[in-house]
């Protein structure tokens, strides 16, 4: 006949039974396609283990966890009520945590880091500042090397000045006059130089091609004038507008590594058991970045002011300001 089952064997069978179902209800605690976008992104930290993936953050640790391992963790911040709904569940039962899934184990080692979100930007910003302060450095230099080309060569001035008399004889009817009439303009605007281009002869021949065919013809040095301005390809592709923010973005990264700064020295003096205990030697490296990063954004502050103000002095010389 069949086996007897005792009342023990039973109770055991439904017990193994529940104990499977709280497992696998557990790997189901999170929304499962946050789930699954969360074990993907994992998969860019398999050599190291959540544990030490939180304390990496914590840390601010720059040389191991990189520019695309910071954007990634930056766009799975576990939320308040993602950390609450595990919390609950593991609260009265440790033994519980190894059965969950990665992504569950993620969202709760991540949510013992104090400031996460903040810690995650300070690490962004650290691992840039230096490469983009640099760049806007670079871009000052051009600018002020670049005003001084224009300021410092004649060709430039004369070949204005072939500009304003050409525009002065087509004013006047074509009539070359002996001497300055009374109705010639002293100056020009730069944003008309593009009618030489639009402005064509009878023969078909724009303004432009005019002038470079009698500067060939005449004063064939005036065509060298690239050779006045070697800084100028590359300062054309500058813009103040975009330094202005760089540099900003650079100023408030400073800001909120400061504020974290002083944050953590208050987690350090009094620590919350909810969070993972910060280490005195993340303070001591703080303060250090802080200083580099002040020389570093002082010294970018200055060169940048210096060819924003030798820029706006070359827009007062030309009339363009």
């Amino acid at each position: 006949g069949r086996p007897k089952l005792s009342a023990a064997d039973l109770l055991g069978g439904i017990g193994k039974k529940d104990k499977a179902k709280s497992a696998d209800k557990s790997k189901s605690l999170l929304d499962i396609h946050r789930a699954q976008n969360i074990n993907i992104m994992l998969a860019k930290f398999s050599r190291i283990s959540m544990e030490e993936l939180a304390l990496g953050t914590l840390q601010l640790d720059i040389k191991n966890l990189d520019v695309s391992a910071i954007s990634a963790l930056q766009q799975y911040i576990p939320t308040p009520e993602e950390n609450k709904i595990l919390q609950n569940h593991v609260k009265d039962d440790a033994s519980l945590i190894p059965a969950l899934g990665k992504a569950e184990r993620y969202i709760l080692e991540m949510s013992k880091v104090p400031r996460l979100e903040q810690r995650l930007s300070v690490m962004w910003f650290c691992l840039g500042i230096r490469e983009t302060l640099t760049q806007l450095e670079r871009s000052s230099q051009v600018m002020l090397t670049a005003v001084g080309e224009v300021t410092g060569s004649v060709r430039f001035k004369c070949i204005l000045q072939v500009i304003l008399e050409l525009g002065n004889v087509l004013k006047n009817g074509g009539v070359v006059a002996t001497a300055p009439a009374a109705s010639d303009s002293k100056g020009f605007k730069f944003t008309s130089l593009s009618k030489i281009i639009q402005t064509k002869s009878n023969k078909g021949e724009n303004i432009l091609e005019y002038i470079v065919g009698k500067l060939y013809t005449g004063s064939p040095e005036m065509l060298q004038i690239q050779s006045d301005l070697p800084s100028m390809s590359e300062a054309v592709q500058v813009s103040f507008v975009k330094l202005t923010a760089e540099l900003n973005r650079m100023k408030a990264g400073l800001v909120s590594l400061q504020e974290l700064h002083e944050s953590d020295k208050v987690l350090l003096s009094k620590p919350d058991p909810a969070s993972l205990p910060v280490a005195a030697s993340t303070i001591t490296k703080m303060e250090e970045m802080i200083q580099e990063f002040n020389e570093l954004i002082g010294s970018a502050t200055d060169n940048f002011t210096a060819a924003s103000t030798d820029y706006q002095e070359l827009l007062t010389y030309l009339g363009e300001s």
